[in-house]
């Protein structure tokens, strides 16, 4: 068992450090700053594109909207080529919402950039900060893995047009 009053300080600790690294990381590279989406549009293709294919519905439970807000969404993404509907060959009643080929490139490309700049501070890490940094990111991932939030997005899923 954890004694929590022990830990509560440095718990804080990391939390501060982790704020910090959050407001350190201005989206710089001109991929990120030349999108002309909003916030919504880009969670849902994000969300498409980690998932594969889901319902309106289902879109909506995942970014918390209601149905006719994720239906709007899906319209503009759509109009933008980045989604599209299909129809379900065992239902025609359901139609699931899909990230095109042009949706997963976007998210890949704006996961690129994410991971170069990674790249390049990790690599100003010694092999002593480098080790413990892992160590310690891996135990985290191992803690939110029991929690049981749901599969990680490593690769996102197969595009359609």
């Amino acid at each position: 068992m954890v004694d929590t009053e022990k830990v509560r300080p440095l718990v804080r600790q990391c939390g501060d450090a982790m704020a910090r690294l959050a407001t350190m990381v201005p989206p710089k590279d001109s991929e990120w700053l030349e999108l002309e989406m909003s916030m919504g549009q880009l969670k849902a293709v994000m969300v498409l594109s980690c998932s594969g294919p889901l319902t309106v519905g289902g879109l909506a439970k995942a970014l918390d909207l209601a149905e006719p807000s994720a239906s709007i969404l899906v319209d503009k993404l759509e109009k933008r080529g980045l989604a599209s509907r299909e129809t379900d060959p065992t239902d025609r009643r359901r139609t699931p919402v899909v990230a095109t080929s042009a949706g997963q490139e976007l998210v890949t490309r704006l996961r690129r950039v994410r991971d170069e700049q990674l790249t390049i501070w990790l690599s100003e890490l010694d092999d002593t900060g480098l080790s413990a940094l892992f160590e310690g990111v891996t135990a985290l991932v191992q803690v939110i893995e029991k929690s049981g939030p749901g599969a990680p997005c490593d690769e996102p899923a197969k595009g359609r047009d």
